[in-house]
């Protein structure tokens, strides 16, 4: 399926639209087609589908995409989403960092899911990066919900989670976690490769309703994850 193919699909769908320009596998400028043209072309592919910049959430792990879509594409640079490589916490961005950010242009900042989570006297709690990103004015999605596996087996996927670790005992650290990224740092959109859990978080809260998902009002007074 082409670029056009999916832009096709979702518009059919009503959806909203994520590309990502990834990392090529050849050497680039590759016969003369630079970086910047990759780039330029994703833009270019969805204006040729009378796409509303709005519905665009154009994202890259390369700073410098974002910076030429800011400077080039100022309409799609409002959704534009800065992906950060980080890979550990050590690598995150200081007060200074996210300043610079938005002095860029750049709007919204997307870190892996143990960026925006610390520990304080052994509670989960919204990490002091996630708070400065959004004092300084940035949006936040991050990435990836439910990457993990079972997270009350030892041998899962600790990467993600990698802050908080010590006190995973159950799946409940999922909805604690969105409790806290809705909650503390007013996320603003969160990459998840099953719906379920950002769903029945959405309903219990009414953030949305689902008939499928519906939680009474005692549900919605019991704590999240529980």
């Amino acid at each position: 399926m082409s670029l056009a193919d999916s832009i096709e699909l979702y518009e059919s769908l009503g959806v909203m639209h994520t590309p990502e320009a990834k990392w090529t596998v050849v050497d680039m400028p590759y016969e003369g087609f630079s970086r910047t043209d990759f780039v330029q072309k994703i833009v270019d592919t969805y204006k040729a589908h009378d796409v509303d910049p709005d519905r665009v959430y154009f994202q890259s792990f390369f700073k410098e995409d974002i910076l030429y879509i800011v400077e080039n594409e100022p309409d799609f640079a409002v959704n534009a989403v800065y992906l950060d490589s980080m890979d550990n916490i050590t690598q995150a961005p200081t007060m200074a960092n996210f300043t610079e950010f938005v002095e860029q242009g750049i709007t919204t900042w997307a870190p892996p899911l143990f960026a925006l989570l610390e520990l304080k006297d052994g509670k989960l709690v919204a990490s002091q990066a996630g708070l400065n990103a959004r004092k300084a004015g940035l949006d936040i999605i991050a990435w990836s919900l439910d990457r993990s596996g079972v997270m009350a087996d030892k041998d899962h996927d600790m990467w993600y989670y990698s802050t908080v670790n010590s006190i995973i005992k159950s799946e409940s650290i999922i909805f604690e976690a969105i409790h806290i990224f809705v909650q503390d740092l007013q996320m603003k959109g969160l990459f998840a490769d099953w719906s379920a859990e950002t769903a029945y978080y959405a309903n219990c809260f009414d953030y949305g309703y689902n008939p499928v998902n519906y939680c009474d009002d005692e549900e919605k007074a019991k704590k999240v994850g529980i």
